[in-house]
């Protein structure tokens, strides 16, 4: 199997952070949508403010209704201002916000091909495996056979193979053993 489990894990696991952060791009998505549509409409109200107080401005008798007027209208137009400033900053995220979105598309395409590819060679090396562990444990139970009359050999192989684990037997390598690193003449 290799390292094939852990790539399909560490795949999976990116997966779900791009979806994640897909769905938190959509849900900001939606909230600035949901806010550019109050700010129009604030905007719009404001114009038309502006508008009824310029049109007041030619019917005012004297200074002071036409400076009062003058700063209304200076005021709605800061506003406006500050509200075109933020639409603008809107903008410019939800086009961030696109750009990652269809950059973490791609990602999740050539995840999702990579997944499967993945996939398929541990469903092989998997069945290739099974087959071998088959036939492994079938050479082991006709030892055991051939082992049942000297009942000790057995009883030390069943003993040795449950304190490591399955494993009663390890390699020697270059004069040593690999389960306990003893040096074997």
């Amino acid at each position: 199997r290799g390292d094939l489990p852990l790539q399909i894990d560490d795949m999976n696991k990116k997966i779900s952070s791009f979806t994640s952060q897909n769905k938190e791009h959509e849900t900001r998505f939606l909230e600035i949508e949901k806010r550019k549509v109050i700010l129009t409409g604030d905007f719009t109200d404001k114009e038309k403010k502006i508008n009824v107080l310029n049109e007041q401005v030619y019917k005012v008798k004297s200074n002071k209704e036409y400076e009062a007027l003058l700063l209304e209208i200076d005021h709605l137009n800061k506003e406006n201002d500050n509200k075109l400033l933020e639409l603008e900053t809107f903008e410019e995220e939800i086009k961030g916000i696109n750009e990652s979105l269809d950059g973490n598309k791609e990602e999740l395409t050539i995840l999702n091909d990579k997944l499967v590819k993945t996939q398929n060679e541990l469903d092989a090396a998997n069945a290739s495996i099974e087959k071998e562990e088959l036939d492994l444990e079938k050479d082991r139970k006709n030892i055991e056979n051939e082992l049942l009359h000297a009942e000790n050999l057995l009883e030390i192989y069943n003993d040795k193979r449950q304190e490591y684990n399955g494993l009663a037997f390890a390699q020697i390598n270059r004069g040593c053993c690999e389960n306990c690193y003893s040096s074997l003449p």
